[in-house]
This record gives structure tokens, C-alpha cells and sequence, in this order.
């Protein structure tokens, strides 16, 4: 597979969505849910590959936690 099939490949699914985004504002809600995954998961990655002190990683795991949960809080706020 080529590098051009892949980029398209992978914004399919965006566009693909796009007006189902809206009409309904309960996708609106599950998208955002998994961009907090995807992100909470990326991050977590990126800790887990690159810091090798254990206080560390659990430190920043923690607070990457409670960002999610700041950051959630606040898009819940706008948009209700």
C-alpha cells in the first residue's frame, strides 16, 4: 500500500462522518469521547517508550489523567 492510500485511508473515516457530525449530537459526543482516548493513549505511549524512571512515568500518568478530566470538564461545559 502506498503512502497516498494510507493518508487517504486514514481520513476517510473523518469525512465519511462529517454529516452524520450534524445531525446528531450524540456522535458529536461519542467523537469526542475517543479523541480523550485517543489522546490519553498516545500520551501514554509516548511516557511509557521514552522515560525510564518509574516516579516519573507515574507522575505524568497521573497528570495526564487529570487533564483529560480538566479538558473534559471544559468541552462538557461549552457545549451544554
Amino acid at each position: 500500500m502506498t503512502m497516498f492510500s494510507q493518508w487517504w485511508l486514514s481520513r476517510l473515516p473523518v469525512l465519511l462522518s462529517l454529516p452524520a457530525f450534524f445531525i446528531d449530537i450524540e456522535i458529536f459526543f461519542f467523537l469526542i469521547s475517543f479523541i480523550f482516548l485517543h489522546l490519553t493513549i498516545g500520551l501514554k505511549g509516548i511516557i511509557n517508550d521514552y522515560l525510564h524512571n518509574k516516579k516519573s512515568k507515574l507522575f505524568l500518568i497521573i497528570l495526564i489523567r487529570l487533564c483529560n478530566f480538566e479538558f473534559l470538564r471544559y468541552v462538557l461545559e461549552f457545549l451544554l
